[in-house]
């Protein structure tokens, strides 16, 4: 391969980042993007499909999908298999308030998927203040639902002056679950 083709760049992105909704069952304090209800005019699931075609099409390599709780969306499986069906990798967040047996068991049977739970303290007297009461219950479920189906996830942290003592304790969470920890910034937008 030559210098001057890899000078030349990509031709398509290598990740897009898709709020498929703005609807989610939690009101966090500093949610990026102030989601709360479903917004009008959200995408169809063929218009969301058709866009997954135009994606396949330029060669996307994967796609980043939030919200809103991606999962309120009632066709979101079904979005997520199109992609994957068309070579195009998911790596999604959510609250984990929402992840069932099933859900789980969607997640941990399929091949080039990411996910990332949001928890924001090593307990619930640190998370649930932030993210809504019984949040750091549910999410944690969620985290023993996928551990037990042997899948690794990522728990995802925004790093506050209310969580910052108990990296230590986060980290240990998350090695016990075999998941990795992802540190993030607070961003000054929604909510924040």
């Amino acid at each position: 391969m030559s210098y001057d083709l890899l000078r030349k760049g990509l031709e398509a992105p290598i990740c897009l980042t898709w709020e498929v909704t703005y609807e989610c069952n939690l009101r966090c304090a500093h949610c990026l993007s102030a989601s709360d209800h479903a917004r009008p005019g959200e995408l169809t699931t063929e218009e969301a499909k058709a866009l997954i075609d135009q994606w396949a099409e330029m060669k996307v390599f994967y796609i980043n999908v939030g919200g809103g709780e991606p999962l309120t969306r009632p066709d979101f499986f079904e979005l997520m298999d199109y992609s994957l069906d068309n070579g195009i990798g998911v790596k999604f967040s959510t609250n984990g308030t929402l992840v069932d047996d099933a859900a789980a068991d969607w997640i941990a049977s399929r091949n080039y998927l990411d996910v990332q739970i949001s928890l924001d303290g090593a307990t619930a007297e640190t998370n649930d203040p932030v993210r809504g009461t019984g949040s750091y219950k549910r999410a944690r479920r969620a985290m023993e639902r996928l551990a037990e189906r042997g899948f690794k996830f990522k728990i995802n942290s925004v790093l506050t002056k209310q969580n910052f003592h108990q990296l230590d304790d986060l980290y240990d969470l998350a090695t016990g679950y075999g998941a990795e920890l992802r540190l993030t910034r607070l961003r000054p937008s929604g909510a924040a």
